[in-house]
């Protein structure tokens, strides 16, 4: 495992699914060494010398993820600065026809 910054990534190689043939590149992938539970993070973001309670944190917080739900369940994006761009995203199983296709591919 490397880093950049206090980016933790491990290089991998993969071949091409396009090309079987040709040689394998290599690649960066991030790396998590733990994942910080919501009541966790309320914490943390409350110890950083905020003028908000926790429980307002928490609050706030709670709201957030549920517009953010809202808006992506009816097809919007939501950009929240640096961390990323919240989107839905489904995959399916494939059918003969158009007519053969239903939500339970999905």
């Amino acid at each position: 495992m490397s880093t950049i910054g206090t980016l933790k990534y491990r290089r991998y190689a993969a071949k091409s699914p396009q090309d079987p043939d040709a040689p394998a590149k290599w690649y960066a992938r991030a790396v998590q060494d733990r994942t910080v539970e919501f009541e966790d993070f309320v914490t943390h973001i409350s110890e950083h010398n905020s003028p908000y309670s926790r429980g307002v944190i928490h609050g706030v917080l709670i709201d957030m993820l549920a517009c953010l739900k809202e808006l992506v369940l009816d097809g919007k994006s939501v950009r929240l600065g640096d961390l990323g761009l919240f989107s839905v995203g489904i995959s399916s199983k494939g059918a003969e026809t158009a007519e053969a296709w239903t939500t339970s591919l999905i």
